[in-house]
């Protein structure tokens, strides 16, 4: 003992002279106070008082690690971060595992009943059947195993008179009781409803129709729009009124338009997980639509006055008659303008039309599973939806095509691959025909969910646009194919788009951004007189961020202009098909109104698009990358007011990137780059808090800038030898109402 002493003593002596050991340092507390239970514990929070049911409450906690060394390494430690999953190829579909039934009574179908209750509640009526003692093995007492989990056992039987029934049995509490006044229960309606779409029903793919896999969806959209607008009409050689040729007229006009469709979708599949195995769907659209003007050149080139007959008089002109510029004037005067009452009103300013289509018709077909998770590889070929970003910046159209789909790595990464064969669009519907464009997109895009930032989804793409434009004139007589401007010939554009969006959130900051660059040919461009090369970029990025209920964001686009334009390089930005969510559409005046080039044959922006492209038509005409830009900043609010009601504000600034190309095309020396500003309003309102009714109403204003007003007056100077005639009249105030009602079944 003396000798244990002793080396004590001497250890304790030298260890200053050696260095004692650091003292460990402990390990941070993980969990200093441990939860307590509570003192009433209650595992129903619809029951009226406390429960006597208590949790069992461990003697002690778990001890938690007293020094820094003894916890597991950062690499181990929970949760863990960017820990990926090992894949497994599947190269077949994957069916229902097969599985052996115990025994159980059966119903007078030949089905396996469930009986709700235990054995001794059990009715007398499923009692007998049953039996007494008579239990399935392997099951809890009083249940067996369902062989059609679509008809769950009733708990009353269906009743003769009401023919209400069966229902699906009421939630059973664990106290034995089953009408509690704050129990919600499970089927307190029939199960099969025929016509309510707000209970399960065979027409809506709630249960099958033939089997447990093939199910029916029936639905019918009712959509129905009033709008009111007014923009700068030319008025043409023939105008409604008297003393307006060769001048701006009036721009107010109306439409109605009502588009009722069906759906008819058949469908092979399970659950909502798993992707079905087959799908069959057609969309029939009838289109009813009115409008009326107060010019005549809006809806019709023809410059017939009332009575029916040609508006100009060719009458024989002597040679030599004409001797000097003024004399050409009065020609003009005496023998072509006898329009001498007012059009408006007539048949020369109305159009009632009415269309039928075949807007989708389209066959699924479910190729491959690739893992567990329901990772797959599908195909669709028809005349099928597609939107190839989030926005529809640069196709987003109904078509005839043919798509490759899937995803991979439990839904991280989609993909498409799409080739469309263009079909001709009504001019008044903008429906599909049942004739073929001569026109091809090719569109492959790729989604990553959570690329580098958690909630943030990128996707890459890339398009091509075979247009072969051809001769083409809508069913107003107007010629969209080619552009009526320059130099008109047949021409062909090819041109692919590489393109990176990418929508989401980082941290709290929601964002939206795209980015395309266009790369390609047009044979012959109307405007610069030859064959161009197409080199042009848009940038679209949309930041907002949510407090409470109310979401205010910014918005900025900019679509690269031309700047030479008689030169070999088109740099003029211009999509495929694009109908964009952004900036306040559909209620925003500048989005969804077409705007006229002045008092040319062409448009300077085509409706519900956000380019400056100078091209006719959207759906009939091409791709023009010989235009001025577009650049747009705008702030806009959304506030979900009530759970039923959304409203949306939205100011925006609108500029030509470069305006030269206006310059060319009306022969004017001065275009300024202002074009305007946008304000609009809007309101959604669903008084049943789902999807079956919508009414929409919004109210768009305008502003025309320095820019907008130069391209829409006249600018040249006064020829000697012609009478000298003042500029047309530029509206400051342009204006769009919408009120819409959509009502789904």
């Amino acid at each position: 003992m003396l000798a244990g002493l002793a080396a004590a003593t001497l250890g304790a002596a030298v260890a200053p002279a050696l260095g004692a050991a650091e003292p460990r340092e402990r390990a941070p507390e993980l969990d200093p106070a441990p939860p307590l239970p509570p003192a009433q514990y209650n595992p129903d929070p619809g029951q009226v008082g406390p429960s006597t049911f208590r949790p069992r409450v461990k003697d002690s906690p778990a001890k938690l690690p007293e020094f820094a060394e003894d916890l597991p390494p950062a690499r181990l430690r929970l949760p863990r971060r960017r820990v990926g999953e090992t894949p497994e190829y599947m190269w077949e579909k994957l069916e229902n595992p097969e599985y052996r039934l115990t025994e159980g009574e059966r119903d007078f179908r030949g089905r396996l009943r469930l009986a709700p209750y235990p054995p001794e509640r059990v009715p007398p009526w499923l009692r007998s059947r049953m039996g007494d003692d008579r239990q399935p093995t392997g099951l809890l007492p009083g249940f067996v195993p369902m062989t059609n989990r679509w008809e769950l056992a009733p708990i009353t039987a269906r009743d003769k008179k009401t023919g209400r029934g069966p229902t699906f049995p009421r939630y059973v509490r664990e106290d034995g009781q089953i009408d509690r006044p704050l129990e919600q229960t499970y089927g307190s309606y029939p199960i099969l409803s025929l016509w309510d779409p707000f209970k399960p029903s065979k027409l809506k793919g709630d249960f099958p129709i033939y089997g447990e896999e093939i199910f029916l969806s029936l639905t019918a959209i009712d959509q129905f729009e009033i709008e009111a607008r007014r923009g700068q009409v030319p008025s043409g050689a023939s105008a409604a009124r008297p003393g307006n040729y060769e001048f701006f007229g009036r721009g107010d006009s109306y439409t109605i338009s009502n588009n009722l469709s069906f759906t008819i979708e058949l469908f092979k599949g399970e659950t909502a997980f798993k992707p079905v195995e087959w799908a069959l769907r057609l969309t029939p659209v009838i289109n009813v639509n009115y409008t009326e003007a107060k010019e005549t050149t809006v809806l019709r080139p023809d410059p017939r006055g009332q009575d029916g007959s040609s508006n100009f008089v060719q009458g024989p002109v002597a040679p030599g008659t004409i001797r000097n510029p003024s004399d050409i004037q009065n020609i003009f005067g005496q023998n072509f303008i006898l329009n001498l009452g007012d059009n408006a009103g007539t048949k020369y300013t109305r159009r009632f039309r009415n269309f039928v289509a075949l807007q989708e018709a389209f066959i699924e077909y479910h190729l491959k599973d690739l893992s567990y998770a329901y990772d797959f590889v599908s195909s669709k070929v028809g005349i099928q939806p597609f939107n190839s970003d989030f926005r529809g910046f640069i196709f987003n159209d109904t078509n005839l095509g043919g798509r490759l789909f899937g995803n991979y790595k439990s839904n991280k990464y989609q993909y498409n691959l799409a080739v469309f064969g263009m079909l001709e669009k009504d001019t008044f519907s903008n429906l599909n025909k049942f004739s073929y464009r001569d026109q091809e997109v090719i569109i492959a895009n790729f989604y990553w969910q959570d690329f580098y930032f958690p909630g943030y989804t990128a996707q890459w793409s890339l398009h091509f646009n075979n247009d072969h434009g051809g001769r083409h004139f809508d069913r107003n007589g107007f010629i969209t194919r080619p552009t009526p401007i320059g130099t008109v010939t047949d021409h062909n554009v090819r041109v692919g788009y590489l393109g990176w969006t990418g929508d989401g959130h980082i941290g709290w900051l929601n964002l939206t951004h795209a980015f395309y660059w266009a790369l390609g040919e047009d044979q012959f461009n109307g405007l610069a007189g030859r064959r161009v090369n197409v080199s042009a970029q848009m940038f679209a990025l949309e930041l907002s961020y949510d407090r409470d209920w109310l979401r205010p964001k910014f918005s900025f686009l900019f679509a690269s202009g031309d700047s030479s334009v008689k030169s070999k390089w088109a740099t003029g930005f211009d999509a495929i098909i694009d109908q964009p969510t952004f900036i306040g559409n559909p209620f925003s005046y500048y989005a969804r109104q077409g705007m006229g080039a002045g008092n040319s044959a062409t448009l300077l922006k085509t409706p519900n698009s956000l380019l400056l492209s100078l091209r006719p038509s959207k759906f009939e005409g091409q791709s023009s990358f010989v235009n001025p830009g577009t650049l747009i900043a705008g702030l806009g609010l959304d506030a979900d007011i009530t759970p039923r009601l959304k409203a949306v504000f939205n100011a925006n600034w609108i500029q030509m990137v470069n305006p030269d190309t206006l310059k060319e095309l009306l022969f004017i020396n001065k275009v300024d780059r202002d074009l305007g500003y946008d304000l609009s309003m809007g309101f959604f309102y669903r008084p049943t808090l789902t999807q079956n009714i919508i009414i929409s109403a919004g109210f768009g204003a305008f502003f025309p800038g320095a820019g907008y007003r130069d391209i829409n007056r006249q600018l040249t100077r006064t020829v000697p030898g012609f009478t000298s005639l003042p500029a047309g009249k530029v509206d400051r105030f342009l204006y769009s109402g919408l009120f819409a009602v959509t009502l789904t079944y």
